[in-house]
């Protein structure tokens, strides 16, 4: 089983639907994460957006559509699983990517920041220490 950690905001609310006999629910939903790459030779970097589709079972789906709104950042453990289909229309072989929240885990809601003001920001002095704490 291929595993794989994904991190971003979600782009949109869930989607529920109910599953087999009702005792689960499946949300979907997809995650974005940004990330900047040199373009050209005059090196301007832009920023390129992936998406992320993501199918969650949960017994709780009412808990989890509180929490998971448009949005809010999330870290989510997924298995990895290639869907293959052919195309109704052309014939041609399709391949999609599915990532499906694994059992046992949960998306893990990163709660945002508070934006703190300093009145006087004359008072602040950086640490002597400029080395990354990892």
């Amino acid at each position: 089983m291929r595993t794989a950690i994904l991190s971003g905001r979600l782009g949109r609310d869930p989607e529920v639907r109910a599953a087999g006999n009702g005792e689960y629910s499946v949300l979907n939903f997809s995650i974005a994460n940004n990330d900047e790459s040199k373009k050209g030779i005059a090196g301007e970097y832009e920023n390129i957006t992936s998406w992320f589709d993501i199918t969650f079972w949960t017994k709780k789906p009412q808990h989890w559509i509180q929490q998971l709104v448009k949005g809010v950042e999330v870290i989510v453990e997924c298995d990895v699983k290639q869907d293959t289909w052919n195309d109704s229309k052309t014939g041609d072989k399709k391949s999609k990517i599915k990532f499906i929240v694994k059992r046992g885990m949960f998306p893990l809601i990163i709660p945002a920041k508070e934006k703190t003001t300093t009145e006087d920001n004359s008072s602040y002095t950086p640490p002597k220490d400029d080395s990354m704490p990892f």
